[in-house]
């Protein structure tokens, strides 16, 4: 049998062991912890907490800070208690570029998305690297497209960082020509974030091409400067396809922007071609001009 001083002396030595044992646990525990934050951010779950990031993309996304793909720039932003927001989710129109089929394309900062075209299976595959809006920045990334192009883009949602607190707030379906107010979730201060329009330019050559290419990339044979291409979504200041005329208004100057589904056509009869009875034609209240492209209240 043990002796209660054995015991004791026993039990001394066990608890400076226990210590350095404790701490080691300790320690262990806090790296697991930090192996599991680190495994659930790459599983990733976008709640929108401090996930506004600086530059055009985030790190696991190839490409990042490279001027390359569809660009898209909101214009005549307005912020209300807050000063910088980024896309939670872009939804764009896009055609299919072997039947120009046209759908709907919702993209998350943090997912690819990969579909089919329903009308002749083209597999479609699009990414999205965003960047940070605030006043100095009308700049809010970059779509990298296979297998289609984007003309339009519809009602989309935005994160939205406090001011105060520096929470971020989802704004749903903000769409062009309005302003949405959302109180912020942490601190409940009074946010309002709101633009003009949205526009997509397509960037033909990345930057890092064009600086290698020199300057005979935008000279011909002979050595005259030859005007860049235009991109194939729509750009403000220049005019609609056929200046916006179609099959049954052939005089039109003007697409007409339905609020039913932010999408733009020449008239309601396309709007009811293109839709194929998914939804009735609602009153359109903007419009795009057919010389300029230039979006407007009618």
């Amino acid at each position: 049998m043990l002796g209660l001083g054995s015991y004791a002396g026993d039990g001394e030595q066990d608890d400076g062991e226990s210590d350095e044992s404790g701490e080691e646990e300790e320690e262990e525990d806090e790296d697991e912890d930090e192996e599991d934050e680190f495994e659930f951010n790459e599983e990733y779950e976008d709640g929108g907490i401090t996930n506004i990031y600086p530059g055009t993309g985030d790190a696991d996304v190839d490409g990042v800070g490279q001027h390359s793909g569809t660009q898209i720039k909101i214009d005549g932003m307005t912020w209300g208690g807050c000063s910088v927001a980024q896309f939670a989710t872009v939804r764009v129109l896009v055609s299919c570029l072997r039947c120009t089929h046209d759908e709907e394309a919702a993209v998350s900062r943090h997912r690819s998305f990969e579909s089919e075209c329903k009308k002749c299976s083209k597999e479609v595959r699009i990414r999205l690297r965003p960047d940070v809006l605030h006043s100095n920045n009308s700049s809010a990334g970059y779509l990298d497209i296979e297998g289609a192009k984007a003309s339009q883009i519809l009602p989309s949602d935005f994160w939205v960082a406090c001011s105060d607190c520096g929470a971020e707030t989802k704004f749903t379906g903000a769409r062009a020509g309005t302003r949405g107010s959302e109180p912020c979730r942490t601190c409940y201060a009074a946010l309002a974030f709101g633009f003009s329009g949205g526009r997509l330019e397509e960037v033909r050559v990345a930057a890092s091409k064009v600086a290698s290419a020199g300057r005979s990339a935008a000279r011909d044979s002979a050595g005259k400067k030859v005007k860049m291409m235009m991109p194939d979504g729509l750009l403000e200041g220049t005019p609609l396809p056929d200046q916006g005329a179609c099959k049954h208004f052939r005089r039109s100057r003007r697409w007409l922007c339905f609020p039913c589904c932010g999408r733009s056509y020449p008239c309601p009869a396309c709007h009811d071609e293109k839709v194929a009875g998914e939804h009735e034609a609602e009153w359109a209240t903007r419009m795009i001009c057919g010389y300029c492209s230039r979006e407007q209240v009618i």
